[in-house]
């Protein structure tokens, strides 16, 4: 037994030399292959000062069969704003690090800097050094910095006006109240974070210009976040809202763009929508409920539901509009474009008197019928559709000679949503001439205008 007892421990003693040794975990310390990168470079997108940018990563891979020494991992400038994770330990600098044959070491980086009270963006440089054998390869960071006004009460001060001089951010939804305006100036960006709204009680003026929109979006712009949807809530113009102004704005990354909630009983315009560009939401672009809303060179793509829907009754009227439904990773069962009388929000039922003007507007998608009527009660429904390309069968409600009934548009890069006209589409010369005198890129229109917010 005594024998046993040792012939077993020479044999563990031995099994764990042979172990040990193993060819994958010998140092090389000759000439190796040089360890791999799956990035050669860590960008992040503008970075609002005071806040921590997401995480990024990469991996650092050891093509050898024998492990490698890394002798060092620092960053380039001690006083970085960078900071990394290294095998999940947060570290400023690690030595003597053993990469085993085969394998790979994942290393993540984020930042946080501070406020630098400066209107203008920066850049930030640095370099992630990896002090090898022989060589130190290194991987390239940069973000661009930007201090931010940072929303943050609920109510917003009456008849407060936003400038172009730092983006805003809201962290949750805040109000314009009642008999209140807020001015929005032209350049001026807007991100929002999840579930955060701008509601409109009183009114919004946001006046921008064709080389300078204003912008409103998710706070998440980097990777696919720019095209993803339902980032926000959206803008929400409820109550007493009269004589709001949308001119030269951009909305994406929204549940609902735009949904306006203002019921009264007159025909004067609660919002106007001129020269402006929704994209990427998750439900609607533009929603109407009982409410008077007039779009002009308004561009609505890549929605989930309804591009432009005017529900439960209301005033409604698009001039030069295109209505594009060809967003493939949201899968839509109604049409671009619906008017109804009748619709039950919120548990109640909302109806009232509808009219629709659509003139010079196409509207186009993957259905085959992408304008619908829903009529349910005894109100007057007036419908004025003239000049337009629409992807719908032959309708009786919408007959007339000067429209075009499921016709080609021919874009000139639909996948691409540039959605010009080309030299021989439909669209070219056939709308009426409704003295709007120019197009969503600003270019003068003439006596014989194009269909859609786009002319040739």
């Amino acid at each position: 037994m005594r024998f046993l007892g040792k012939y077993i421990c020479l044999l563990i003693l031995l099994t764990l030399c042979i172990v040990s040794c193993k060819p994958q975990d010998e140092i090389l310390t000759g000439n190796p292959k040089p360890v791999t990168f799956s990035e050669d470079a860590i960008v992040f997108d503008t970075v609002f000062t005071a806040l921590t940018t997401t995480t990024e990563y990469f991996f650092v891979r050891n093509p050898n069969k024998n492990a490698v020494l890394i002798k060092s991992v620092h960053l380039g400038n001690p006083a970085s704003p960078y900071s990394i994770i290294v095998s999940g330990r947060p570290i400023t600098s690690a030595k003597n690090i053993e990469l085993r044959g085969g394998d790979s070491l994942l290393v993540m980086v984020k930042m946080d800097i501070p406020s630098r009270d400066s209107s203008k963006a920066f850049v930030l440089y640095d370099s992630l050094m990896f002090d090898m054998q022989d060589t130190i390869p290194n991987i390239k960071l940069l973000a661009w910095g930007q201090d931010a006004v940072f929303v943050n009460e609920k109510h917003l001060n009456c008849n407060q006006t936003w400038t172009a001089e730092k983006p805003y951010i809201l962290f949750d939804s805040v109000t314009v109240s009642e008999n209140c305006q807020l001015t929005i100036e032209k350049g001026t960006k807007i991100y929002a974070y999840n579930n955060a709204a701008l509601v409109v009680n009183g009114t919004l003026k946001a006046n921008g210009t064709a080389s300078e929109p204003i912008q409103f979006m998710g706070f998440r712009q980097d990777g696919d976040y720019r095209e993803a949807s339902g980032l926000w809530t959206g803008l929400l113009f409820r109550g007493s809202n009269k004589g709001s102004l949308l001119n030269f704005v951009q909305i994406r990354n929204a549940t609902n763009a735009i949904f306006i909630d203002s019921p009264d009983n007159d025909s004067e315009t609660d919002v106007t929508i001129q020269n402006t560009i929704i994209q990427y939401a998750r439900q609607s672009g533009i929603l109407g409920i009982e409410s008077d809303v007039h779009a002009i060179n308004t561009r609505i793509t890549q929605c989930g539901e309804f591009y432009f829907a005017g529900l439960g009754g209301g005033n409604y009227r698009l001039w030069h509009c295109t209505l594009v439904g060809t967003y493939y990773l949201l899968q839509r069962e109604n049409g671009a474009l619906l008017f109804s009388d009748y619709v039950k929000f919120n548990s109640v039922d909302r109806e009232n008197n509808l009219f629709c003007e659509v003139k010079n507007t196409v509207v186009w998608g993957t259905l085959a019928n992408e304008v619908d009527f829903v009529q349910n009660t005894n109100h007057t429904f007036t419908q004025n559709f003239s000049h337009n390309l629409l992807k719908t069968p032959a309708n009786a409600l919408i007959y007339n000679a000067t429209n075009l009934l499921s016709i080609d548009p021919d874009f000139a890069n639909i996948t691409q949503l540039n959605f010009l006209p080309q030299e021989a589409s439909p669209l070219v010369d056939a709308g009426e001439n409704l003295g709007v005198t120019s197009d969503l890129k600003g270019k003068p229109r003439d006596s014989k205008p194009d269909i859609g917010a786009y002319e040739k």
